[in-house]
């Protein structure tokens, strides 16, 4: 558990590769994490639910899923609340960048 604040900034940290197309920076607090995500267009996110509360906003770009057998299309500016353990996937209809944030926090994806 942190005892004491953490100060990051984004455009200082690197992105880390996780998955063909898929790269991440991540935060990570006592009861949340934060993503800051790069998709590379034609990346698949598989069918796959978690027991954490996702918050994502596409900030460029957009994707495209299905969240529990619904489809959804996600562009710039706009985001998605997805409840814990629905199934969702994506795919990225173009280079995308979003922040998701899953409480409570989550094990890093590995796609």
């Amino acid at each position: 558990m942190a005892k004491e604040p953490q100060q990051f900034r984004f455009e200082n940290m690197q992105f880390e590769k996780v998955g063909e197309k898929v790269f991440l920076k991540t935060v990570d607090g006592t009861n949340i994490t934060l993503l800051n995500c790069k998709f590379e267009k034609g990346c698949i996110i598989p069918n796959h639910h978690h027991e954490s509360e996702q918050i994502t906003i596409v900030m460029k770009g957009c994707l495209k899923g299905k969240i529990n057998g619904k489809e959804y299309t996600i562009r710039s500016g706009e985001g998605i609340v997805v409840p814990p353990h629905l199934p969702h996937e994506w795919v990225a209809l173009e280079d995308t960048i979003d922040f998701e944030i899953f409480s409570p926090p989550r094990e890093k994806p590995n796609f």
